[in-house]
Order: structure tokens, then sequence, then C-alpha cells
């Protein structure tokens, strides 16, 4: 979260510092605008944060269903397998 504030500020503080508009403008003005793109910025980060945590989660997922399906897979070839030597022994009898 400070992490957001911080990044915001700056990022409105680049803006006022680098667009010609904002030279004109009064002290009121200027912290106006200043308070208005560092509160859009801080829910644009918090949105982001937001999605970069689902995916997350997300990834976390699919890592264990992956780790899942691979212990299934060796299940299923050792039942394969143990399938096969009692077939060869049946038709040995």
């Amino acid at each position: 979260m400070l992490k957001n504030i911080i990044i915001s500020l700056l990022g409105a503080a680049a803006v006022m510092r680098y667009v010609p508009w904002s030279e004109p403008l009064t002290r009121g003005e200027s912290i106006g605008v200043y308070v208005g793109f560092s509160t859009i910025l801080i829910i644009f980060c918090l949105f982001w944060d937001f999605l970069a945590e689902k995916w997350r989660e997300k990834r976390e997922r699919q890592r264990r269903i992956r780790e899942i399906m691979a212990v299934l897979r060796e299940v299923k070839l050792d039942a394969e397998h143990d399938r096969s030597l009692h077939q060869k022994a049946d038709r040995a009898c």
C-alpha cells in the first residue's frame, strides 16, 4: 500500500513538472490538480496490485494441479507396468 502511494505521488509530481499547462496555475489549483492525479494513480496502482495477486494465485493453483497430474501419471504408468507383468505371468503359466 505504501509503495502504491509513493509511486502515485512521484508520478503526479512528474506530471505536474513536465506538462506545460501546469505553469500558469495558482498554488491552490496546482495542489488540487496534484491531489487529483495522485488519487487516480493510487486507484490505478491498487487495481494492478489486485490483479497481480489474482494472477499469482492462479499460477500457484496451476502449479499444484500440474504436480497432482504428474503424480497421477506416475501411478497410471506403475499400474500399467504391473498389469503387463501380471499378463506375462498369466501367459507363462
